[in-house]
């Protein structure tokens, strides 16, 4: 059978798609903080100027749900090639209260800004708030304030005017302030520009305690916590892993942006600080990147929004880019006994696998070994088929077939069909169809003779022969399983007639067809795999006539009287009918068994496979994924689209 999973016996595939809407449903619940804000210090008078401190550049504005990006590289794990790229877009803000309250300034600031409008697009108006505020900053390992510097902050206004009523609605522009050309104030509009650089990827071993530090500190989402507490990971018996975004390796100054997309044009203003006024101009980005102090600041900046001060302990320059968290069973006995225990999950690796043939696609592979297995039989850098061709849904979960088909489907089923008395069974596999052909006999009994008719020391014997012929179809999510059996039971004895011996065998065959459909469903809950069994149909068996040897053949018609007579007397045709019947036999012990065998099947692999601890996967966001359309692939392995609870 195929090993499409390179010896895993699990693999969660999750979208690049999804990842960045964990990133998304993050920054809604705050765990990521959308605004910008970075300060860049100088003395003043230049490096031997020694005088205080002062706020030379900066950055203000908020950013769009970051993403990441082709090429999202992890390779197996213990290899040193982790990144992805990571990249996003710095927005308008509106101005509400909330907003106005986390930068500091007030609403009559905001008026006070349009004092002296410039024009802005679509009939809007810019302005320039100034503020007064404290920066904090490092120096010689210690934290030092710089009071009262001077920040601008560049917005706009929009009105809408019905009847004699103006309504205003105000935004802040994202911005950088620098000295252009070392001497010159600047602000540049970084609207809808995409910023993008790589980030090296961390896996790091967690406890429980340390998830909770990070709850406590706003960094991790307490959905997380809730469901290793609920679930009982946060026990002995598990052992928890966190992949994120590590920018502490980044290399800020290897940033690259295009244009926005509306627009081949950047605007920029002049900054007049003695008067506290500005002007407008536009430029294009490639003329703007030729200004180095624009690319330094934009490093700079790029530095201390994600990657300046950030650790592992709870800096939220770094911990709320969460890729995943995982929990793995170091028990599976203890935390899922009623599992097979190969599908409990006992490690993991990670790794990445591009789609060439979508652009917009790279996902995002948990490997995944159970039962207490620690390594898969051929090692790779990656799981290496796509199952994954669409970034329209979450991703992908795999149980590879000597997971699951194999042992929870096959092997059972081999066991119902097979009979007790058949040698061990021999199945020929063509791709997803598997086939059950053989003829076997076994004594049903053997009696001593009733009288001295029968030769003396010789039994009469019945015996049945059986000759199965049975068919496993898989194809999606339906297992069909057919087939037929022909039965037939054979009397033999040997009866003593005025010394002659006279070998008899009567025998009487029947045969019967049957189907059964198993049908994979995820159950009303989302993450129950149901196994749904269709009534099994059983043609009714028919007992063919009594047929007997040619044992006359060669006796004297003296002879066959008496053996007549004899057989009249030992063997009378009800009690022939009433030894062999085959019919009776298939009724009341094949057609049982199988249907009994088939209803135990069902039973039993019903599997609650991401729902409680048997799945001992945490999401991203810590809510448990949700299953859709499972079936079986073309090389056996059970496959169900994935969807977050969330």
């Amino acid at each position: 059978m195929g090993d499409a999973l390179f010896g895993y016996d699990m693999v969660l595939q999750v979208t690049q798609n999804e990842i960045n809407s964990q990133f998304s449903r993050l920054m809604q619940q705050g765990y990521i903080d959308s605004l910008l804000k970075t300060n860049g210090m100088a003395a003043a008078g230049g490096a031997f100027g020694g005088g205080a401190m002062t706020l030379t550049s900066y950055l203000r504005g908020y950013v769009a749900q970051p993403t990441v990006a082709q090429p999202m590289v992890i390779l197996a794990s213990g290899d040193s090639s982790q990144q992805c790229l990571f990249q996003f877009a710095l927005q308008s803000q509106q101005l509400t209260q909330t907003v106005m309250d986390q930068l500091g300034f007030t609403q009559d600031q905001v008026d006070a800004a349009f004092a002296h409008p410039q024009p802005g697009p679509n009939n809007s108006q810019y302005g320039l708030l100034v503020n007064q505020e404290d920066v904090e900053y490092e120096s010689n390992g210690s934290s030092q304030t710089s009071s009262n510097q001077t920040v601008y902050y560049w917005l706009q206004r929009t009105s809408v005017t019905v009847g004699t009523t103006t309504t205003y609605t105000n935004y802040l522009v994202p911005t950088l302030f620098y000295m252009s050309g070392g001497a010159y104030p600047t602000l540049v509009d970084l609207t809808g520009l995409p910023l993008r650089f790589t980030v090296k990827l961390d896996l790091i071993p967690t406890t429980p305690q340390g998830i909770t530090d990070l709850v406590n500190e706003g960094i991790m989402p307490p959905q997380v916590l809730d469901t290793i507490s609920g679930n009982g990971f946060d026990s002995a018996y598990f052992s928890l892993q966190q992949l994120f975004l590590n920018f502490d390796t980044t290399d800020f100054t290897q940033w690259s942006t295009t244009a926005p997309p509306s627009s081949t044009s950047v605007t920029g203003a002049s900054v007049n600080t003695a008067s506290n006024t500005f002007s407008i101009s536009t430029t294009t980005l490639a003329q703007l990147e030729e200004d180095p102090g624009f690319l330094t600041e934009v490093s700079i900046a790029l530095q201390y929004a994600f990657g300046v001060g950030s650790n592992y302990d709870g800096n939220p320059a770094s911990t709320p880019y969460i890729i995943g968290v995982t929990a793995t069973s170091t028990n599976p006995a203890q935390t899922a006994p009623s599992s097979t225990p190969i599908l409990v999950p006992t490690s993991v690796g990670f790794s990445s696998l591009l789609n060439t043939a979508d652009s917009g696609l790279s996902v995002l592979n948990y490997q995944v070994m159970g039962g207490g297995n620690t390594n898969p039989n051929q090692p790779a850098p990656s799981v290496g088929t796509n199952f994954v061709t669409t970034n329209n849904y979450s991703g992908e979960l795999l149980f590879s077939e000597a997971t699951f088909f194999t042992p929870e489907l096959f092997n059972p089923l081999v066991v119902a069909l097979t009979s007790e008395h058949a040698p061990t069974p021999s199945w020929r596999q063509s791709g997803t169809n598997f086939t059950y052909q053989t003829t076997y006999s076994w004594t049903v009994s053997s009696t001593p003779p009733p009288d001295n008719w029968l030769k003396t020391g010789t039994y009469q014997v019945v015996t049945q022969k059986e000759s199965p012929n049975y068919t496993i179809a898989v194809s999606g999510n339906t297992v069909n399983v057919t087939g037929s059996l022909s039965i037939t039971q054979q009397l033999s004895a040997t009866l003593e007639v005025f010394s002659i011996e006279i070998p008899i065998v009567w025998s009487v065959t029947c045969s019967s067809t049957f189907s059964q459909v198993l049908t994979l469903a995820v159950g009303g809950n989302g993450y129950d795999l149901v196994v749904n069994q269709s009534q099994a149909t059983f043609s009714e068996p028919v007992n063919g006539p009594i047929e007997s040897n040619n044992w006359e053949a060669g006796l004297s018609s003296f002879v066959i009287e008496a053996a007549l007579a004899a057989i009249s007397l030992l063997f009378p045709t009800p009690t022939l009918m009433q030894m062999l019947n085959p019919a009776s036999y298939m009724t009341k012990t094949v057609h049982s068994n199988i249907g009994n065998a088939f209803n135990q099947l069902s039973a039993q692999l019903n599997k609650d496979l991401t729902g409680s601890a048997t799945s001992n996967f945490i999401s991203p966001t810590g809510d448990v994924f949700l299953l859709n359309a499972p079936r079986f692939n073309d090389t056996l392995d059970l496959q169900m689209d994935v969807t977050y609870s969330v």
